[in-house]
């Protein structure tokens, strides 16, 4: 069996998923070959050669960013019945987020590729606010775990075609404005000249390829997926994100660490929480029971 993952991840959280499903599949004795999505398109995989492409990425605004739909418009016609898996990341469980995935599935039908599977995992938000420690160490060990699931539920062929309804399809298309909005802020990022070192990892890690280090400092393009890896990643705080400022969020989640740390525990959400996140118990019972069905645990 050849697996092919090819995902964009702006803060590393959509490629932890993909590096447990690689995991999962080699473990299972397949071939996997794992593929960052980043500008400019270079040295794109034949996924027409695979039996089965799994596609990653997180939600921005209900839709999958440009970048990543764009990609999958590159990629190559199949005849050989090409199997696609969609998996996406967001912070919040809310329904509009089911349809995310749609211009992808369109794109990759016409090409003759099947769609087994869309799953949704929580990740924390790499914009907006920061979630609190027990929060995000709860979304990572159900990502890991529904990681397992995703391998699991193709190795038994228990595929399920994904079907986006009316509604939050309408959702999805409204929030597209997501990526205008993207090309329109991209250049106003700019950096704290007082907190800056110009060491460069900003321009080495921008996936879209939108920022570059000139004589005059740290500059930014109209090519901006607002995945907000500049920001999240600087270890300065020296970015900022334009209009967007007030909602930055720096620093990377510890996974590591708030697993190694038993003073925290590792459920956030239970049926007693109150406030925003009471909406993320449904999804959690959800996928509580599906974990279950196949004997996947959490902890």
């Amino acid at each position: 069996m050849k697996i092919l993952i090819c995902v964009f991840s702006g803060t590393g959280h959509t490629f932890l998923a993909a590096r447990a499903i690689e995991k999962g599949f080699k473990e299972a004795g397949a071939s996997v070959d794992l593929h960052a999505i980043k500008r400019p398109y270079k040295d794109l995989p034949d996924s027409s050669k695979y039996d089965y492409v799994g596609l990653g990425y997180p939600i921005h605004a209900f839709n999958a960013p440009k970048i990543f739909v764009d990609y999958c418009k590159l990629l190559p016609k199949t005849e050989n019945n090409t199997k696609v898996f969609f998996f996406k990341t967001s912070g919040e469980p809310f329904h509009p987020n089911s349809a995310s995935s749609i211009l992808a599935y369109k794109s990759l039908k016409k090409k003759g590729y099947d769609i087994i599977q869309d799953t949704h995992m929580l990740m924390p938000y790499n914009i907006m606010f920061r979630y609190k420690d027990a929060l995000a160490k709860q979304m990572y060990l159900y990502t890991m775990a529904m990681s397992k699931l995703i391998v699991k539920k193709i190795l038994c062929g228990n595929f399920e075609h994904p079907k986006y309804n009316f509604f939050t399809r309408i959702f999805a298309t409204i929030f597209r404005i997501e990526w205008i909005c993207s090309f329109a802020v991209g250049p106003f990022y700019h950096v704290k000249k007082d907190k800056c070192s110009k060491c460069g990892l900003c321009v080495k890690k921008c996936p879209s390829s939108n920022i570059k280090l000139t004589e005059k400092g740290i500059k930014f393009g109209a090519h901006c997926s607002t995945c907000m890896k500049c920001v999240f990643e600087c270890p300065c705080d020296a970015v900022r994100p334009g209009i967007l400022n007030p909602w930055r969020v720096n620093g990377r989640y510890d996974f590591n660490g708030y697993l190694k740390d038993d003073s925290i525990p590792n459920v956030y959400i239970t049926d007693e929480t109150k406030g925003y996140f009471k909406h993320f118990k449904k999804y959690y019972n959800l996928v509580d029971k599906e974990l279950k069905s196949y004997n996947i645990e959490v902890f």
